[in-house]
């Protein structure tokens, strides 16, 4: 289960999960797992890949790219973004890019897809191929195509942390009235 914890009692610890649920964990379950905290750290890395033809210079564009995401200005300086070949299809090459933001200032996911809509963008003006294993079939000629996306994909992103779960979260604390989570509580 993936989520905020709302609270903790001494039976099961309940999360609020991404899309707003209850989750009930029984404690003997929550003892016995692994936990990954991606909150603990304000620092988090995101990673995608993309596929370019076979025919292009893998080095440019790996340098493209990551060069695209060292302009973002929502993305960390330290560590830097990073790039490299990681697959070689059939009909493409796949390339896998890392970096880094601060989820405190930052929504990890629309960081993550606002990197990704800018590269796929950096790669277009700079003629680079992302084959596809379908067919196309295009009813507007390319010329109106291009001109119709350039106005929204020079639009900028809100990349702000989404603040829902934390208030679902304070809401139900407040509320509740077994919590160790609770700093009023009493302790020994």
């Amino acid at each position: 289960a993936e989520g905020r914890v709302v609270r903790l009692t001494s039976r099961a610890t309940i999360l609020i999960d991404l899309d707003g649920n209850h989750v009930r964990i029984p404690n003997a379950a929550v003892f016995k797992a692994t936990i990954l905290n991606y909150t603990r750290n304000p620092h988090r890395r995101f990673t995608f890949d993309v596929g370019v033809a076979t025919d292009f210079d893998l080095v440019a564009a790996v340098q493209l790219g990551v060069a695209t995401l060292e302009a973002m200005p929502a993305l960390l300086e330290d560590p830097a973004p990073r790039g490299w070949l990681d697959v070689l299809g059939d009909s493409s090459v796949g390339l896998r890019f890392t970096a880094w933001i601060d989820q405190r200032e930052v929504d990890w996911a629309a960081a993550r897809g606002e990197a990704m809509r800018r590269v796929k963008k950096a790669y277009d003006d700079a003629g680079i191929v992302m084959p596809e294993p379908t067919v196309r079939v295009l009813s507007a000629s390319p010329s109106s195509r291009r001109a119709s996306s350039a106005a929204r994909v020079d639009a900028e992103v809100d990349l702000a942390p989404e603040n829902e779960l934390e208030q679902a979260v304070a809401a139900d604390r407040a509320a509740a009235g077994d919590d160790l989570l609770d700093d009023a509580r009493a302790v020994e």
